[in-house]
């Protein structure tokens, strides 16, 4: 399962695939600046996390915390 979007929300961090399932986190030896990922952030402006496609995967969330909420796509 590889991460396509990276969620930041009421302070934790969520890895989902393209499905938007939950996947696990990069691993740790993603932390050196050579290994990391690039992500793109989707604008917040935009409320990604407040449409209905992330309505399954973020049920557990209040609109307000999903309307707060930024996502970043893997590049």
């Amino acid at each position: 399962m590889t991460v396509k979007y990276v969620v930041s929300i009421a302070g934790e961090l969520l890895y989902f695939d393209a499905q938007r399932q939950p996947a696990p986190p990069f691993p740790e030896h993603a932390d050196s600046e050579d290994s990391k990922p690039e992500l793109k952030l989707i604008p917040p402006a935009q409320h990604p996390a407040a449409a209905d496609e992330w309505d399954e995967a973020l049920n557990t969330y209040s609109t307000d915390q999903r309307t707060s909420a930024e996502i970043s796509e893997v590049i």
